[in-house]
């Protein structure tokens, strides 16, 4: 028995990768561009520098993380973008968690990326998945909800430490298929994209001395946001990828901007943009679009792909 769980605990750990570089998170402050086109003028800049990063959207702020050595050439290059970035505030708490390097972005931008290099980048990224045979896959019953914490400040308690029970309650007993938790000391309390069907486990139970007229919502959610919005995430399984790849998040983004764009225009219909957002991890990229748009979405990415 012991040398049957020797040989699987050597398996699994010969199929992990740990990369040899430490990384950076940048935050993202600033909401003057509607999502998609943000992810573009965020991300676009550091592709056609060759800079790898992931990008996680999270439910108050955006995060790039790049490697570290990369940070002076990072900060160069949006400066030269017209965005300005500022080392953050200090940890009230001591240490160094909450000095992350901050990018404000405009509230407008006239001066978007030369739409050649755009497309350059878009067929690259492109030819780059084709080649690794990579193909968008959307499963549409796996409803999201992007949410934060709760924080009740008269408690006194960290938001995170309220939800411990909650997340072990669902990770051991729920199996969840997607689950994804960003706790940053920038940010008020952690974020929370997670399936519809989970939300369940983040209520308290019900107290019997309430009020009637108690908002009964208010009082037993311990998650903020829309559970109305539901999202669904278009997968992209980067395994055959390299770490160090760069210009998956830019050249997706904006050729999801640009082509559902013309075609809307094209057909003569009228619609709102595309708006998305991305979670990258080390081997896959999640492109996470409304419930409404995920047919035009995987229509166009189909189509390139």
């Amino acid at each position: 028995m012991v040398n049957e769980f020797e040989k699987a605990a050597t398996s699994i750990a010969s199929s992990i990768q740990i990369s040899s570089e430490d990384y950076l998170v940048m935050q993202v402050e600033g909401q003057g561009l509607d999502a998609g086109q943000r992810v573009v003028e965020l991300t676009s800049p550091l592709a056609m520098a060759g800079i790898s990063i992931f990008f996680i959207s999270t439910y108050f702020s955006d995060y790039i993380i790049i490697p570290k050595r990369s940070k002076q050439q990072v900060t160069e290059t949006f400066a030269e973008r017209g965005f300005n970035v500022d080392e953050g505030p200090p940890d009230p708490e001591g240490g160094r968690r909450g000095s992350s390097p901050i990018i404000h972005v405009p509230g407008s931008r006239s001066d978007t990326p030369p739409p050649c290099s755009v497309s350059e980048l878009q067929l690259r990224t492109f030819a780059t998945l084709q080649q690794h045979l990579i193909r968008p896959q959307a499963d549409s019953s796996l409803r999201l909800v992007q949410c934060a914490a709760h924080y009740r400040e008269f408690t006194g308690t960290k938001s995170y430490s309220i939800l411990r029970p909650n997340l072990i309650s669902a990770l051991l007993n729920d199996n969840p298929r997607f689950f994804s938790l960003t706790i940053a000391a920038s940010d008020p309390a952690p974020s929370l994209l997670l399936e519809e069907r989970l939300l369940p486990r983040f209520s308290l139970p019900s107290d019997p001395d309430r009020e009637p007229s108690s908002p009964v919502e208010e009082d037993t959610n311990l998650l903020l946001g829309s559970k109305d919005e539901v999202l669904i995430a278009i997968t992209l399984d980067l395994r055959e990828l390299p770490l160090e790849a760069s210009g998956i998040v830019s050249g997706v983004a904006s050729a999801l901007v640009a082509g559902t764009r013309r075609k809307d225009g094209a057909e003569g219909e009228v619609h709102e943009d595309l708006e998305t957002s991305f979670l990258s991890t080390a081997r896959a990229g999640n492109v996470i679009v409304r419930e409404e748009d995920l047919e035009r979405a995987m229509e166009y990415l189909k189509a390139v792909l």
